[in-house]
Formats: structure tokens, sequence, C-alpha cells
């Protein structure tokens, strides 16, 4: 019924009749939110970023955005959000220790924020599935837009209310949600912008400060990384205009820059005075916003250049003067724009041509010369495509002004092009993310993983299907979700890492279609209540999510005596049963019946039939005499117990269509169980 409700939310958000009144104009209501933006920011209105966010979408929207809808579908997903925090706090950590630089209370606030930008992550990133009332709903993560990046076809991709109808987004509008759930929690994530992005950056329960990219999955890039696909030199993360945590006051003034590019998009306005006010607004109450600066000179620049003069002809007059200063400005803060030939390979990915061009001038960093070293050089996330050092040019562009950066004056205005002219306050390079396995191959580039177009193929997690290849890598991932007696998030989180660590002890390999791949196993931990838990096992449709049940609340009778995968029923399904001792101690129990849940086989004489037919186990130790993974307790000493391995002949023999694998690039591995048995 409340899933009900919700659509019906969506359905609501904008009535059929406009509340405007007959004689009010469009821009009208970017004034209007204007004005409520300059409330907060000047202590007369309360500060809140869902409010700053609703007023510069309802601007848009010509005031049909219902505020009670737009409330009311953020508190149903807030309120999904706090099921997750639920099912996922642990005692131990809620009654931690005192110790000599934090006080309980600042641990356990500490874990608390952590816990609950960890539930928002999850919740945005990944398949959720809830159980309430006996009814079953899933959450699908929201997407990130990349059919329009920019939100110059649509920009509504860079709305939070489009977000949660349509489930797709570009950046801002993801982290604002991000922003919003944290705001609503109480959790101090910030935004963080660096040229052309935004992001989230919070803590862990240790205090360790994470970046977030929430345009792909599972993307914690470091400040390097990110330094270098923005193209941002180190000068302007130390002057404090890139890389930066935004407070709330910042965070609102960052609304108005928005509020003032939605207003260019709406009404095909390039120099309105509008946008003049809204970004000199944003640089009062926050005077290092590098978006605002930009927006600044974006308008002075459309105010000069449709004159159709000439530098010299335009050198006398005071809205020239004012604008070189303002570009020097800029400047003096160390941002640097993106060169085209990069902003090119990031937008349109690698392409043999591209390559064999840019290789001849190869920008791969060098180390400094020294009379007894050689030349040597250093690899770099490019692979030496583009300028990864951000060497200050004799001539930098800054939209389609040229500035002599010595002289420190505008030279000449250049003709636009399609690629600057494309909204670059958000561009496609931050959909971008690097191979996390990059470093394990650095003779390869490090999109390779994306097939060197991370734009429309950023997926590098294999978190999208069950088995996926990236790069030189076979993925196979699942999801755990854990239940029943004993049950904790330390211990789920715990048994996932065991499982990766039995199966990726085996080193595998896989040759499909004369390439070699490694294989690698990836597990994610959710916890459920015993209730939700049976609700959504036995409902369940995805054929990557598993259902453990530990302790007497299994499917299984036996449970209390061993751990089982589908009753030994189903070879390659999603249900589990798992002995509470088995759990909690780590003895590769896990490990084993995650095996069958893959569906590992082996053929038995005839060449059809498992060995054993109840339960498809080994029934021999491995060539070097250890016990092998998928041995039983019939033919294991107990003492070895915990000792039995995988190895590759146990990866060929899960239930993977490998050819499959290699035509699509990702394929099922297993099944989905039969509930009707």
């Amino acid at each position: 019924m409340k899933a009900i409700k919700y659509i019906l939310l969506l359905a609501a958000f904008f009535p059929l009749k406009s509340m405007a009144s007959a004689d009010s104009t469009a821009k009208s209501y970017f004034y209007v939110a204007k004005q409520h933006l300059e409330g907060m920011l000047a202590g007369k209105e309360q500060m809140s970023y869902e409010e700053a966010i609703y007023q510069i979408e309802n601007a848009w929207w010509k005031g049909r955005l219902r505020h009670s809808t737009f409330k009311a579908a953020l508190d149903f997903h807030v309120g999904n959000i706090e099921r997750i925090i639920e099912g996922n706090t642990d005692s131990i950590y809620m009654n931690p220790k005192r110790s000599l630089l934090e006080t309980v209370e600042e641990k356990r606030t500490n874990y608390k924020n952590a816990l609950t930008n960890y539930a928002i992550y999850s919740y945005m990133t990944r398949k959720t599935t809830f159980g309430i009332n006996g009814n079953l709903l899933r959450h699908h993560p929201y997407q990130y837009s990349y059919n329009d990046p920019f939100g110059t076809d649509d920009w509504t991709n860079t709305q939070v209310n489009q977000l949660l109808r349509k489930n797709t987004g570009n950046c801002f509008a993801l982290a604002s949600l991000f922003k919003i759930f944290s705001e609503r929690l109480n959790s101090k994530a910030s935004l963080c912008t660096a040229p052309g992005h935004i992001y989230i950056r919070h803590a862990d329960e240790k205090g360790t400060k994470y970046n977030v990219e929430l345009s792909s999955n599972q993307a914690f890039p470091g400040t390097g990384t990110l330094e270098t696909l923005t193209y941002t030199p180190d000068e302007a993360t130390k002057k404090g205009i890139a890389l930066r945590e935004l407070d709330l006051k910042q965070s609102i003034a960052l609304c108005l820059v928005y509020l003032a590019k939605g207003y260019e998009y709406k009404f095909g306005v390039k120099d309105d005075p509008f946008m003049l006010a809204c970004s000199e607004t944003a640089l009062q109450y926050d005077d290092h916003n590098l978006n605002a600066m930009l927006l600044k000179a974006e308008v002075m620049e459309h105010g000069l250049v449709k004159q159709n003069k000439t530098v010299a002809q335009l050198s006398a007059e005071k809205e020239f003067q004012d604008y070189q200063n303002w570009i020097t400005h800029i400047f003096s803060y160390g941002y640097r724009e993106m060169p085209y030939e990069m902003k090119n390979i990031m937008i349109k990915g690698w392409t043999r041509d591209t390559i064999i061009t840019l290789s001849q001038q190869d920008h791969t960093p060098s180390r400094l010369k020294h009379a007894t070293l050689k030349d040597t050089r250093y690899a770099g996330l490019s692979w030496g495509l583009f300028d990864e050092e951000i060497k200050t040019k004799p001539l930098e562009r800054y939209g389609n002004t040229v500035f002599d950066t010595k002289k420190m004056k505008v030279v000449a205005f250049l003709k636009s092009d399609v690629l600057y002219n494309h909204y670059n306050f958000d561009p496609t390079v931050f959909a971008l993310n690097v191979d996390p396995l990059a470093h394990k191959f650095p003779w390869q580039s490090p999109y390779s993983a994306m097939d060197n177009n991370p734009i429309l193929k950023c997926d590098p997690t294999g978190a999208s299907g069950v088995a996926a290849i990236k790069g030189d890598v076979i993925i196979i991932h699942s999801t755990n979700v854990y239940y029943g007696t004993g049950v904790t998030a330390k211990l789920a989180k715990q048994d996932a890492k065991n499982i990766e660590a039995t199966w990726n002890a085996a080193n595998a390999v896989k040759v499909i279609n004369g390439k070699t791949y490694s294989v690698q196993f990836k597990i994610t931990p959710q916890v459920m209540s015993v209730k939700d838990g049976e609700a959504a096992r036995k409902a369940n449709t995805d054929v990557e999510t598993n259902y453990i049940g530990v302790g007497k609340y299994g499917a299984n009778t036996n449970t209390n005596t061993h751990s089982v995968a589908d009753n030994n029923r189903n070879l390659g399904g999603n249900d589990f049963d798992y002995n509470q001792q088995d759990f909690a101690t780590g003895n590769k129990s896990s490990s084993h019946e995650q095996g069958h849940g893959w569906g590992w086989f082996d053929f038995g004489v005839n060449g059809d039939q498992y060995f054993d037919k109840g339960s498809g186990h080994n029934d021999k130790p491995n060539s070097d005499g250890s016990p092998n993974i998928m041995q039983d307790r019939n033919n294991v000493d107990e003492s070895e117990w915990g000792d039995r391995k995988a190895t590759q002949q146990d990866v060929d023999k899960l239930n993977i269509n490998w050819q499959e694998l290699g035509e699509k690039g990702k394929t099922n591995v297993g099944e989905i169980s039969d509930h009707t048995q």
C-alpha cells in the first residue's frame, strides 16, 4: 500500500492547474526563488539545502512544483534509509569505550554518522528490498544521465524532483539528493566542488574523510585522482577554490549559480542581468566560489562578444577592462580550463586516431633533469595522452577568451565551437571512473575496463551483473542479505570478506575467445530483520541477491546442525541457511555454500550427473593434498574444515555461461531459487 501511495505522490508532483496568476511571467518565479535564497544567506529565513533546491526547481516549473508532494516523496525515501540504518546498527559500536582523544559520546556520534552515510550511499547506488507490513518493496538505484550528462538537452536532468521521478539525473542532482538525505538525518555529509564537478565528502567512524562519487558505483577517488581528472592545479586546491567542502551557507550560495544556469537554459539568454546578479550574490557570501566566478566571467564575456568589435577596439572600454581584471583574478587563484584535446578525450572516448595523434606529443611526466639520472618517465592516469602536470601555458583559454599569461591580458576572442559551447559546469568527464584495478595493469589504459569510453560505459565494479567483464578482469558479484540469530552488521561484513578471500585465493583465470581474464569475486553484505528477510526471500526474483537465514530462522529444520544452500535441492539458487556457529567462527562453511549458490557442479560417470545428486559435493582433496572447498563434512576431518581451499577447477565448475559472458560482457551466475518445492 505504501508503494502505491508513493506512486500517487510522484503523479501529484505537478498539478494540472497552474498556481501562477494569469499575468505572471515565467521569469518572475526565478526572481522569487532568488529572494528566498538571499533571505537564507542573510539570516532572514531558516537555512535549508532542501528548501533551496525546492526553490530553484520550482522556479523552473513556474510555481507548479507542489511543496507538500516534494516533501512527502523525500519522507518516503528517508523512511527506507532509516530501515537500512536500523537493520545494520551494531550494538558493539553503539557502546564503545572511551579513548584518549574521543569521549564515548563522540565515538557513538561518529559511528552513527558513518552508518547513516553508508545507508544513504547504499540506498542510492544499490538495489534494495524492504519487507513492510508483509509486503515487498524494491527500490532501484539512481542512475547517472549518460545520455545527457551536461543537462543541455534536458535541464531537468539537474533536478532532484526529476531524479526522484525518473531515477536518473546528473551529478548535481545525485549529490544534491545525498546532501538532502544527510541534512534530514543529520549525518554531516558535505558537498564538494572541483572545476566542473560536484561530489560528496564524509568521514568514516574513525574520522577519516572520503570522497564519494555517485555517478559511478563504488567510486571513492583520492584527491590526486580528482585533481587530474578535473584538470585542477595544486595551486587551485591550496587557494581554496577547488576540492573543498562546502558548509551550508556555501551550498546555498552554489544554488544561486544553478538558478542562473536554469534561467539561461529556460530563456536562451547568455548575458542577462539576472545571471550576473546571481553570481555576484553568491560571491558576496562565498568569495571562493569558482562556479560563481566562472558564471560571472561567462556573462561578462558574452556582453563583450556580441558587440562584434576587436580586442583593440574594446580595450578602452570599462566593461572590457573589468572583464580582463576578472579573468586575471580567476587565473591568480590557479584555475586553468581543461584543454580542448583532453576534454575531447573525456567526451568522445579514446579512438585509434586520438591515441595515434596524441601519443606523438607524449605528456608522460618526466623526472627532473639531473647530471647522474636518466630521463626516467613515470606512468600516469592517461598513459601520457594528456598533460597531468597541468603546466601553465603562454596562452590559456577561458571560455572563448584567449588570455596571455605573461602580460596578464585578454588578447583575443575565439569563435564558439560545439565542444566549448556545451555547458562546462557539469561536463561528462565526471561520470568518469578509473578502473580500480588499473594499478595491476600499468601497461594498459586505466579506462580499459570501460572499453576506453568511461562516459558511456561506467561500471567498473561488476555490480550491474552477476558476472561482468571489466577490462582484463571478470568480476563475479553477489549481494548476501543476512537475517536471524546472532546476525550483526559486523559479522555480515566479515563473512562477506571471508567468502571473497577464499575464492579470490584461487587466483583463477579464464580464456574466452583467445583472451585471458583474471577472475575476482565480490560480495556485498546487507542485514535485515527476521520478518523482512523471510518476506523478501520468498518473493526474490533477483539472481544476484541471496537470502541467508542464520540459526533457527532458516527455512531448513536442520540449520542448528549444519549449513546448507537451498536445502540441497537447487544448486545455483539464492536461499541459504547457516548454522550460527559456522557463521560466527568463519570456518569456510559460508564459502562452501556460496559455491553452491554460484552453481558449482561436477560431472559424474555419465557426464551429466552430480557425484552426489543431493548436494553436488566434491569427494576428493586438491592436487596438493589440501581439502577442497567443495568437500563435505563426510570426507574431511573436522580439524581441517577451516583449511579448505578453492582452486581453478572449482571456478571452472561454477554455473556460468562463459561464451555468453564473452559475447555480451555480462551474464548471470546460478539461477533463481524455486519456492514451490
